[in-house]
């Protein structure tokens, strides 16, 4: 759908230099809005907004706060502590969102979204209010993650302490 948005602007300005829309398309910030049409049923957002309407209320706010996860990708365990969830239920919700086509398990229990699906679910503005604390819930993972890797490799004495949180 978005290499056909591109495509109808390129053919609709055929004056236009094309790295003119390159150059819209590479800027992220800007990305949805080069690809938005105006009052047409194709128009990204509103088939992103289509498929997210589609998802129950817990898989709406684990697809917001992807949106703002750091990295390429995340694991399924790093996604439960993003939302604050036990496992089981973020991965009913992972499954959720990839049947809907929203995230790909692109490796087992690893999972990635289009960089536009992710600029859309982290401009939707879904569980705004606890970004931060998503934030900080995700980076403790990481950090005893890496904590517990390390004592593997150095064994107990390790010097590498995380505070708890």
């Amino acid at each position: 759908l978005a290499l056909g948005i591109a495509a109808a602007r390129a053919v609709s300005h055929p004056d236009f230099p094309l790295g003119v829309l390159a150059d819209e398309l590479r800027a992220a910030a800007h990305r949805l809005d080069a690809l938005d049409v105006e009052g047409r049923a194709a128009d990204l957002r509103a088939v992103f907004a289509a498929s997210q309407q589609a998802l129950s209320a817990p898989a709406r706010r684990l697809f917001a706060l992807l949106g703002i996860a750091p990295g390429p990708d995340i694991g399924a365990d790093a996604a439960a502590s993003l939302a604050g969830l036990a496992p089981a239920p973020a991965w009913k919700l992972l499954a959720e969102l990839e049947a809907a086509h929203l995230v790909e398990q692109w490796r087992p229990g690893r999972y990635r979204m289009h960089d536009l699906v992710r600029l859309y679910a982290a401009e939707s503005g879904g569980a705004a209010a606890e970004r931060p604390a998503a934030l900080g819930r995700v980076t403790d993972f990481y950090l005893h993650t890496a904590y517990a890797a390390n004592r593997l490799l150095d064994g107990p004495d390790t010097p590498f302490r995380p505070a708890l949180a």
